[in-house]
């Protein structure tokens, strides 16, 4: 990773920028996001992208489920390393029973962490070569890590001795048709908890989990829509409120070099993301 301005240039970018306001402890982020910026990332060009309103998302198949393979939509932000973000997901089955899911510590479709959720167990073949071979898909929900190439049969099963291995789960149950799940999500560097309805499912720690983009997820499930979806960039220190000490502890990690403080997700701490970070801070949440 590229290193920070020094501590001279620094000062001189922040002598240069406009006065910022500090907000106070009352400032609560909770606004609902748009998600029509929200950008599809399709590896295999299976998916197409909708927004039923401004603050809704879905995600529809464009080829049979025995061809599809997996799809991301996009966050435009970057939270960082100690940060907290809310989205509800609801699919409609129609019959198929495959994956739904949430994935964040997002760098690119093959860095980051995956929540995925099969409605029912599953053995299937995807044919793409592999260094081990995981055909299951078991019920419920699983944590994966894809650090690497990934494959359809390692997002399937869970692993591939290659990019993908799972950390936690399978967790049951599945997830039943039409009905509306409301996500959590609370990361602190290495750990991270969820919720779902408001009952924690999930608090597990990995070196994996950090700052990085959000991403809706389904893989050969077709209409699946994301909504309601909070979080907050400038919220730097994770509390839910936007205040002074956000503002300070995203400046100790720019002068740090910190992977936290790159605001754009390019993988390089730039005097691009201080003025990145400034402006969303100055627009609140």
């Amino acid at each position: 990773m590229k290193s920070a301005l020094p501590k001279n240039a620094l000062g001189a970018l922040l002598a240069a920028l406009p006065t910022v306001a500090l907000l106070s402890s009352q400032a609560s982020v909770s606004a609902q996001l748009d998600l029509r910026s929200w950008t599809l990332t399709d590896p295999y060009n299976r998916w197409s992208k909708t927004n039923p309103t401004p603050t809704s998302c879905r995600m529809d198949e464009t080829a049979t489920s025995s061809v599809v393979g997996p799809g991301w939509v996009v966050s435009p932000f970057v939270l960082g390393s100690t940060a907290s973000f809310e989205v509800t997901l609801q699919a409609t089955g129609n019959g198929d029973d495959d994956f739904v899911g949430i994935a964040f510590s997002y760098r690119s479709s093959t860095k980051h962490v995956l929540l995925d959720w099969k409605k029912f167990g599953q053995t299937f073949n995807w044919g793409d070569p592999v260094a081990v071979n995981d055909d299951n898909a078991e019920l419920g929900m699983k944590l994966k890590k894809i650090d690497g190439a990934f494959t359809r049969d390692g997002l399937w099963g869970g692993t591939d001795g290659l990019g993908v291995s799972t950390f936690a789960g399978p967790l049951a149950p599945g997830w039943t048709d039409n009905t509306a799940y409301r996500f959590e999500f609370s990361i602190t560097p290495g750990r991270a908890v969820i919720r779902r309805n408001g009952v924690q499912i999930f608090d597990v720690s990995n070196p994996a989990i950090t700052g990085g983009r959000i991403a809706f997820y389904s893989f050969s499930q077709d209409n699946v829509t994301f909504s309601n979806a909070h979080a907050c960039p400038p919220d730097f220190d994770g509390n839910q409120f936007l205040t002074g000490d956000d503002f300070d502890a995203y400046v100790a990690a720019f002068e740090a070099g910190n992977i936290s403080a790159d605001f754009d997700g390019d993988d390089f701490v730039t005097g691009d993301d201080f003025d990145l970070f400034v402006q969303a801070f100055e627009a609140g949440c």
